[in-house]
């Protein structure tokens, strides 16, 4: 069976080399460093769930009509980042597709706190409101790598900005849960600081539905 049948257009016609064939169990965590503590946090997802994450950067890839230089995407223990991350890399890989800065977006000052020198092991209170898919007082390792790699940042957006960029986008009828909305605050939030320029294409990806959390 032609194996290029399943593969997205973003990389049929290649073939990894012999040595990360070998590795490809192990591509989960080829990138993350060793866990030299064991309350560290690298992950809480199944290997195989971020290996389906990776498809989000080949579809974006197929799909976008320019050179993508940033994606702004809600967060809390960065498996879909690590994915969206995996799959770029994989692209630079093998047709040197240049990595976009992945900017992940946080309700409270988390992975914005380890950015800033905090432990990635901490805990960071605060109130997370209705965002609930992105809730939660902790980090990752492989959410830290995701940004790092990628040049990319953290961004917080309260509860509060959410709930008003969630009625605003209602009333243009697009709906999406409360966690996701917050990448529309953020965009609007790197663009003003100069991160983001009017020029750069960037996608914003927005998980879930309308109905979760109501």
């Amino acid at each position: 069976m032609d194996q290029d049948l399943h593969r997205p257009q973003a990389l049929r016609g290649h073939r990894r080399p012999p040595h990360l064939r070998r590795q490809h169990h192990r591509d989960r965590h080829r990138l993350l460093p060793p866990r030299h503590h064991p309350s560290t946090r690298r992950t809480t997802a199944h290997p195989v769930g971020i290996e389906g994450y990776k498809r989000i950067a080949w579809e974006i890839a197929d799909q976008a009509p320019a050179e993508v230089r940033h994606v702004v995407l809600p967060t809390c223990r960065g498996d879909l980042a690590w994915g969206v991350y995996r799959g770029f890399h994989d692209l630079h890989e093998l047709r040197g597709t240049p990595m976009p800065r992945l900017h992940l977006v946080e309700p409270i000052p988390r992975l914005a706190a380890v950015l800033g020198g905090a432990p990635v092991t901490g805990r960071f209170p605060g109130d997370t409101g209705r965002l609930h898919s992105i809730a939660g007082h902790t980090t990752t390792v492989q959410a830290h790598r995701a940004v790092t790699l990628s040049g990319g940042t953290a961004v917080v957006v309260s509860p509060e900005s959410a709930e008003e960029w969630f009625a605003r986008l209602c009333g243009r009828s697009h709906v999406w849960e409360r966690s996701s909305v917050t990448v529309f605050a953020a965009h609007e939030r790197l663009r003003a600081e100069g991160t983001i320029r009017a020029s750069d294409h960037t996608v914003l990806v927005a998980t879930s539905h309308f109905f979760k959390g109501l």
